[in-house]
């Protein structure tokens, strides 16, 4: 069996912040920006942050409450683990780690197959709940 490391959310260079622990104690991995650029139609696979949600909180109201003064568009995500984030549901939805392009090679290329183990992380920081959303409690670090 293998062990593949996998880094997941946000970070200083994609998102530009940590993902949030949620108030209720959730690590909330946020899925990266994908900043391709759409032309009408839309694929349907493209998924924004405003498709996302968290309890009453869209990934948007999240964002905005982490990251004040950004615009945030389209999403990658990846892993879709997170059973109930879509607000509207995609009918007979299962969980899905979907690699694609060049990192699907390097994991063929790698060997892996099926019963290898993927442990995710991230770097995260503790959140509390204001103003309608959440933000990072002050003074406390990432982990």
């Amino acid at each position: 069996m293998k062990i593949i490391l996998s880094r997941k959310g946000f970070d200083s260079s994609s998102g530009g912040c940590p993902n949030p622990i949620m108030p209720d104690g959730a690590l909330l991995s946020l899925p990266i920006p994908d900043d391709t650029v759409l032309t009408p139609p839309v694929p349907a696979e493209i998924v924004k942050y405003d498709d996302l949600r968290y309890g009453d909180y869209t990934y948007t109201d999240i964002l905005k409450g982490i990251k004040p003064n950004q615009v945030f568009g389209n999403c990658h995500l990846d892993p879709d683990i997170r059973e109930g984030i879509r607000i509207k549901p995609i009918n007979g939805w299962k969980p899905a780690f979907g690699q694609t392009g060049s990192p699907l090679g390097v994991l063929r290329n790698a060997g892996v197959t099926a019963g290898d183990l993927f442990l995710f992380f991230g770097v995260f920081r503790k959140a509390e709940r204001h103003a309608g959303s959440v933000r990072f409690i002050k003074g406390v670090k990432p982990i």
